[in-house]
């Protein structure tokens, strides 16, 4: 977020790799936050279809099936 914003690419693919440490460690909420995020920040930056949006989309769907 210092580097590149709030609403920056790169920021999204930070958020998206600390919810899959935080899915390791078993805090399926935080995971689920921060993956929320990253689709959001996706969505808004990049071209609709684009891989990275879909990548992320699994991700926080595959979290939110462990939280039940």
């Amino acid at each position: 977020e210092q580097n590149f914003g709030t609403d920056h690419p790169s920021t999204a693919i930070s958020y998206s790799n600390l919810a899959l440490v935080l899915k390791a460690l078993g805090d399926y909420q935080g995971a689920l936050i921060l993956s929320g995020k990253a689709v959001a920040i996706f969505e808004k930056t990049l071209p609709p279809g684009h891989p990275n949006i879909e990548i992320v989309k699994r991700i926080y769907d595959h979290i939110k099936q462990h939280i039940k």
